[in-house]
């Protein structure tokens, strides 16, 4: 039963991968959550690059699907292109590699907006970058939260995790939280000011 799960396992984290980016959660003051990459990131972790770009350009078509801005596509795409690359030439954990990912692309995001002349305000541009940001780190917290724990779990002797690693986690957990709240209440704020 072991091995037939370990087979369809990641079919199934693909189709997760799939889903997650085209039927978000709506957490609360209009906050979408976009969670495939959680999928896509513990893809990459136990399957390699050879299945992280599988899943990365079903992220980029499933992004497409589901009807958002013309670059989330290449945002999701890029994502896990990224992480696989970076994963397999650095040896770096999944997290700190998705979190870079993140702040560059909610940069460029901003920066691009703000200079480029785009439709957007400069409030509202940093304010979608934001969004972009804890969502990805958010989706990486829980991504190595999970490999933190199948780690534990498949480990027979030396079941606990580093501290190093559970205080990484825990940090960028309570940093996501703090900054979800903080652009959750500014939603809100414009929300009620444009009424």
């Amino acid at each position: 039963m072991g091995g037939f799960l370990r087979a369809a396992l990641p079919s199934v984290l693909i189709i997760i991968v799939g889903v997650g980016n085209t039927v978000p959660i709506k957490v609360f003051f209009g906050f979408e959550w976009l969670w495939g990459s959680i999928a896509l990131l513990v893809l990459i972790r136990y399957w390699g690059v050879s299945a992280g770009v599988l899943g990365s350009i079903l992220a980029g078509i499933s992004a497409f699907i589901g009807g958002y801005p013309p670059y989330s596509p290449l945002v999701y795409m890029f994502e896990g292109l990224f992480v696989g690359y970076l994963r397999r030439t650095t040896r770096r954990s999944i997290s700190s590699l998705a979190v870079s990912y993140w702040v560059v692309s909610a940069l460029l995001f901003a920066l691009s907006h703000y200079i480029g002349g785009r439709s957007l305000t400069q409030p509202a541009s940093v304010f979608v970058a934001l969004r972009m940001l804890v969502n990805g780190i958010g989706n990486a917290v829980i991504a190595e939260t999970m490999i933190v724990l199948f780690d534990c779990h498949r480990r027979e002797s030396s079941g606990l995790p580093s501290l190093r690693r559970v205080f990484a986690t825990l940090t960028m957990a309570l940093l996501c939280i703090s900054i979800l709240l903080l652009v959750s209440f500014e939603s809100w704020y414009e929300f009620r000011a444009n009424d």
